[in-house]
């Protein structure tokens, strides 16, 4: 084609708006830790996300974990981490191979923010292990109860619990991204997470 063929044609080429992403956040829970400090939990995409309230502001909103979950609890204590310094710990329910199984993550404050270990296994079997609850004794002790039952037979459901002592030095840590790196969570217009 040249210009002869098309005199006093406008052509317009097809320019495809892009999609918008949309994020699904769901189940926001707060968490008062020993300190008064609030934090946020919740599922975006079905992984489990925190933030902590900074005198008034919601900052350094980031995944704990990169996989679905499930049932998450929130424990604080003020000797979680070695029996001697404070520290969150947040259980869940996650999908694997033989069912469900739970896994912990250990939260820790460097006094300006808060990092977050990687996944620990907590149990390991041919059952579902659901609907966790975790509290923190004086001396730093994380006791985990939990419902198990059977998903290949009709059983009913037991209810067991573990007790956790949290070894700082065994733990593997993220470390925690710089604030400009973190997504931002609207929260229906009323707050935004940075």
């Amino acid at each position: 084609l040249d210009d002869a063929d098309l005199p006093n044609q406008t052509i317009y080429l097809h320019q495809p708006v892009p999609p918008v992403l949309v994020t699904n956040d769901v189940d926001a829970t707060l968490f008062a830790d020993g300190h008064g400090v609030l934090h946020a939990f919740w599922y975006r995409e079905d992984r489990l996300w925190h933030a902590w309230n900074d005198n008034g502001t919601w900052v350094d909103a980031a995944p704990i974990t990169t996989n679905a979950v499930t049932d998450v609890a929130v424990g604080a204590g003020t000797r979680l981490l070695d029996g001697n310094a404070p520290g969150l710990i947040a259980v869940w329910s996650e999908s694997s191979t033989n069912g469900l199984d739970l896994f912990y993550s250990v939260g820790q404050t460097n006094g300006s923010g808060y990092r977050w270990s990687l996944p620990v296994q907590l149990t390991r079997d041919l059952v579902a292990n659901v609907s966790p609850a975790v509290i923190v004794r004086d001396d730093g002790l994380a006791l985990i109860a939990y419902l198990k039952r059977s998903l290949e037979i009709d059983d009913d459901t037991d209810v067991y619990y573990a007790a956790v002592n949290v070894a700082s030095g065994e733990l593997v840590w993220n470390l925690p991204a710089p604030r400009s790196a973190l997504a931002k969570v609207d929260l229906g217009g009323k707050r935004t997470f940075k």
